[in-house]
């Protein structure tokens, strides 16, 4: 169901000409949220405020969707700057374009090349212009009734009745990390493999069709080394994905309707564990100052 825009109350449904801005100012719980109440509700509140972490990486990743996802969008978003950030030449060119993402020169550079080699790549660019472009998303979670919302890169709906629909996200990495062993752990550690449940459920639960496929473009910064992923709906990672995203959508219900006084991390005082790899390596000898013999019972924090 495609909903009308602008609009007062959030509705489920699929909104096609909602700006960034007005999807990540409204209503509904997103991945991004969701990620910040797993680390404290302290950081779900500051995210939920708009006081999210910035930095220039994240600069570069919003410019670099501009380009290769919203090239009509990227000249009135994105702004060249100095080659520095230092000095009031910055600060005023910030200043005079308060909402735009502004770069160095260099940086700006930069996502003209990566936008350059993920058209040139002939299946990266076929992703990336197929279907449609940041089309935002709103349902109702059957197991705690929170409104939930995603906004995919781009939504490859089915062109024939009995297909189904894929959503393609667009990833700027660091440099070799787009090789696959490598980018594997990007999934795991970033949480995008919570990302692929969470959209395609999403999506489905809107259009009431199938979406049985996520697939990532991910570009190398420096290299511009291009590499896609494709993962299925039933993909063992997009099914712990779904417990995951489960789990915590239930925790977050719990605190909304349970506040508690206090927001930060937990009170209790933590007596962690020794990382199991950190132990490996002190028992391997793998330091030159830790002598191979030692017994380091996993259980507790102290040496054997």
């Amino acid at each position: 169901m495609i909903m009308p825009t602008p609009f007062n109350e959030i509705l489920p449904g699929c909104y096609p000409g909602l700006s960034a801005e007005e999807y990540h100012a409204g209503p509904g719980v997103s991945k991004s949220l969701l990620d910040a109440f797993q680390i404290s509700p302290w950081y779900y509140e500051q995210a939920k405020l708009g006081n999210g972490k910035t930095s220039s990486g994240f600069d570069m990743g919003t410019a670099a969707h501009y380009a290769v996802l919203q090239p009509e969008l990227f000249e009135a978003n994105v702004i060249c700057g100095p080659e520095d950030r230092r000095g009031n030449k910055w600060k005023d060119l910030v200043a005079a374009h308060p909402g735009k993402t502004v770069l160095t020169a260099g940086d700006y550079q930069e996502i003209m090349q990566a936008r350059d080699a993920v058209l040139a790549h002939p299946v990266a660019s076929s992703l990336v212009t197929a279907g449609d472009a940041e089309l935002s998303f709103y349902w109702n979670d059957l197991d705690t009734g929170l409104l939930c919302r995603c906004r995919p890169d781009r939504t490859i709906r089915p062109v024939y009745g009995d297909d189904s629909g894929e959503l393609v996200d667009f990833k700027l990495v660091a440099r070799e990390n787009a090789e696959p062993s490598r980018f594997l752990k990007y999934v795991i550690n970033y949480d995008y493999f919570v990302q692929a449940a969470y959209y395609l459920d999403g999506v489905v639960a809107v259009e009431e069709i199938p979406y049985d496929i996520f697939s990532f473009v991910v570009c190398e910064k420096e290299t511009f080394q291009i590499k896609c992923f494709s993962f299925s709906s039933d993909h063992f990672l997009v099914e712990a994905g779904r417990l995951k995203y489960h789990y915590y959508l239930r925790k977050l219900a719990d605190y909304l309707a349970n506040p508690p006084a206090y927001l930060g991390y937990p009170l209790e005082i933590e007596r962690p564990a020794a990382p199991a790899w950190f132990v490996r390596q002190v028992q391997n000898g793998d330091f030159e100052w830790a002598p191979s013999c030692i017994d380091y019972p996993e259980g507790d924090g102290h040496l054997g």
